[in-house]
C-alpha cells in the first residue's frame, strides 16, 4: 500500500488538477432518486462528487489512498463550509458499516484492484447500503486504449488484468456483462458503455468507460 500511497501521491502533485472538479453528470442526473442519509465516496480524489452531495445535505464520508488528494479535496470543502469526513485509507483493508450508507460511489477505483479484491470490496459495498441505497461505479473497458497497449508492454496478471508499472498496481479491464454480474441481486438503473474524451489533465485522450447505477431491493 505505501508505494500506492506514494505513486498517486506523486501523479497529483505533478498537476494542478488530476480529475474533472465537475460531478459526475450521472450521479448529477440520478441524484434524486438517492434517499436522505449517507454517502460514501471511494476513490474521492479532488472531491467533485464528495462536495456536490454535501452540498444538498448529505453526510458524507470521503476515502482515498492520496493524501495529497484529500488535502485538496478538504480545502474545497472548507472553502464552501462543507462538513465531509475525510480518511486516506485502502479500499482492500477499510471497515465500514453494514446497512448505512443511501450512496455509495467508487467512480474510476475498482480498475486499480485484481478480479479477487474487486469481488471483495463490491460485496462489502453492498451488505453497507440500505435497502433502497444505491452503488454508483464507473470502470474502464476491454475497448478502452489503455488496455492493448498494457496487454502489450505489461506483465499479465490474471483475465484482463496487467501490472501497470507507473501505478505500482493492477489495472482491470471490465466488459460489460461481468459488471452485470456483480449486480444480479439488485435492479440496475444504469449499465452502459461510452467512448468519451478525456481533457482533464495531460493531452486530450480517449476511455472506454462502462458506467452502473444499481438499486439495493
Amino acid at each position: 500500500m505505501e508505494n500506492q500511497k506514494r505513486n498517486w501521491d506523486d501523479i497529483y502533485r505533478d498537476v494542478e488538477s488530476l480529475w474533472d472538479l465537475r460531478p459526475s453528470f450521472d450521479l448529477v442526473n440520478y441524484a434524486p432518486l438517492i434517499p436522505a442519509g449517507y454517502v460514501l465516496d471511494l476513490g474521492a480524489g479532488e472531491g467533485s462528487n464528495s462536495l456536490f452531495f454535501a452540498q444538498r445535505g448529505f453526510s458524507v464520508d470521503a476515502l482515498d489512498i492520496s493524501k495529497t488528494a484529500l488535502e485538496r479535496a478538504k480545502n474545497r470543502a472548507e472553502s464552501s463550509n462543507l462538513r465531509i469526513d475525510f480518511k486516506v485509507a485502502d479500499l482492500k483493508n477499510f471497515d465500514i458499516p453494514p446497512s448505512h450508507y443511501s450512496l455509495i460511489i467508487a467512480k474510476m477505483v475498482f480498475q486499480f484492484l485484481c478480479v479477487s479484491d474487486i469481488k471483495k470490496v463490491i460485496q462489502k459495498c453492498k451488505d453497507s447500503l440500505v435497502t433502497g441505497g444505491f452503488i454508483y461505479m464507473s470502470v474502464f473497458s476491454t475497448e478502452d486504449p489503455s488496455f492493448e497497449f498494457l496487454r502489450g508492454e505489461s506483465e499479465r496478471l490474471e483475465e484482463n488484468t496487467y501490472f501497470n508499472d507507473r501505478l505500482g498496481s493492477p489495472m482491470h479491464f471490465f466488459t460489460l456483462e461481468e459488471v452485470r454480474q456483480h449486480f444480479t441481486d439488485f435492479e440496475i438503473i444504469l449499465l452502459s458503455f461510452s467512448k468519451r474524451l478525456d481533457i482533464s489533465h495531460g493531452e486530450p485522450h480517449y476511455h472506454g468507460v462502462i458506467s452502473c447505477m444499481a438499486k439495493k431491493v
